[in-house]
């Protein structure tokens, strides 16, 4: 029968998935007939039980919620669930096929019913829910993949709070500003006043770069109209998303500087697409991976003190956009132990950007990025224990790349 030939995979999760199968059958139903069907393996058994969820509650319902619930860092609160699909016209269609609301919002028992029924499959972690077995995560991670991109587009507009006001207005969905706090004009700096939203800063980037929002993904990292624009790294920092911020931002920061974006099957032979950026928001994205690369390890230990802004403040060039932020944008006025710290570093702070070692000779010429095309004379040494060689810049001269008998290139 079925469930011998599924001792191949004799599980534990494998036989609480079969008896939870078959628990629903019916006795007068021949075996044959019997739905949800039990089949070997932990994937198709669950393929199973989940198709005859989504028959049960539309596919188009079951499918989305399912997808957003499995690619959420976090899992998803009931409220969050509502709101990610009340943004999804398709499923809307599918909910309200029978009927016009007056406000064209999923009804909260709907999602309820659909986590009802595999009630025994996941499990609430605070106050999101999420599979409750890794295995059941991967397979419907597997089951899933394809509908990955247009779902984390949703949750990444959501989470991001780019929302389009007259939607949101329309369909009662919830902001998600940096901070939650009910003092007017709180910010995040303010320490025991302020409580920092942390289901913004573990999903909205993750979502935004698994959408492919490059443009939309820069901006979340490094422009907020209420916080100011350090809000986005240091509440992400605070909170404890140092690293998973850092890994985001390097995805961003190469598509930005010149990547090529893969060809979809429309495009056919006529390859991938420049993806195009405003400069001033691709040097700002550039930037932030600087600071956060620069100051990982400890960035999130000192975040309360002025520690961290001035360590932050010592690795950042004279010309860094994110030199004046720090100063100018985001740190109260009277903070003048910050400002002490300040003005013991000199305004000749080198604006070297990297230092690439490991040649063993002199380097006689070097290569840059297509965009670089317009050559410069170098006649002072930027950082080099001896005399550059050969130097190139761009057309703006933002850069300087040079090589130097030193065995060394500076940008």
């Amino acid at each position: 029968t079925s469930f011998s030939e599924g001792q191949q995979s004799p599980s534990i999760l494998y036989c609480q998935l079969a008896a939870r199968a078959a628990a629903g059958w019916h006795s007068w139903t021949p075996p044959q007939h019997a739905l949800p069907a039990v089949v070997p393996g932990v994937q198709p058994m669950l393929d199973a039980l989940l198709d005859h969820t989504e028959r049960r509650f539309g596919r188009e319902l079951t499918s989305t919620a399912l997808t957003a619930m499995t690619f959420a860092v976090n899992g998803l609160s009931a409220t969050e669930m509502e709101d990610v699909l009340s943004m999804d016209e398709s499923v809307l269609d599918t909910v309200f096929q029978y009927h016009t609301p007056t406000v064209r919002r999923l009804p909260s028992h709907v999602w309820a019913r659909v986590q009802r029924q595999l009630d025994d499959l996941l499990v609430d972690q605070g106050h999101t829910t999420r599979w409750y077995h890794r295995q059941l995560w991967e397979c419907a991670e597997k089951r899933y993949a394809g509908l990955k991109p247009r779902v984390s587009k949703l949750m990444g507009t959501y989470f991001a709070n780019i929302v389009d006001p007259a939607l949101r207005k329309a369909r009662h969905i919830a902001d998600q500003p940096y901070v939650l706090s009910v003092k007017s004009g709180a910010k995040f700096f303010d320490v025991g006043v302020s409580q920092l939203n942390r289901r913004r800063c573990a999903e909205s980037l993750r979502h935004l770069v698994n959408a492919e929002m490059w443009n939309e993904a820069a901006a979340e990292a490094t422009q907020d109209k209420e916080q100011g624009p350090l809000a986005g790294i240091a509440c992400r920092a605070y909170l404890g998303y140092t690293f998973q911020m850092l890994r985001s931002l390097a995805t961003v920061v190469g598509q930005l500087y010149g990547e090529t974006k893969k060809p979809t099957e429309d495009e056919g032979q006529q390859g991938g697409q420049k993806i195009s950026a405003e400069p001033s928001l691709a040097e700002d994205v550039h930037d932030a991976y600087r600071l956060v690369l620069g100051c990982a390890t400890d960035i999130h230990l000192h975040f309360k003190t002025d520690i961290l802004l001035g360590n932050v403040w010592t690795k950042l060039p004279a010309s860094s956009i994110w030199r004046r932020v720090i100063l100018e944008s985001s740190l109260p006025t009277g903070n003048h132990s910050l400002r002490r710290v300040i003005g013991q570093i000199p305004e000749t702070w080198p604006a070297e950007r990297s230092v690439i070692t490991g040649h063993t000779g002199t380097v006689n010429s070097v290569a840059v990025w297509p965009t670089m095309h317009t050559p410069c004379d170098q006649n002072s040494s930027v950082g080099h224990q001896s005399r550059p060689v050969r130097a190139s810049g761009g057309q703006q001269i933002k850069y300087i790349v040079s090589g130097s008998s030193d065995n060394s290139i500076r940008i």
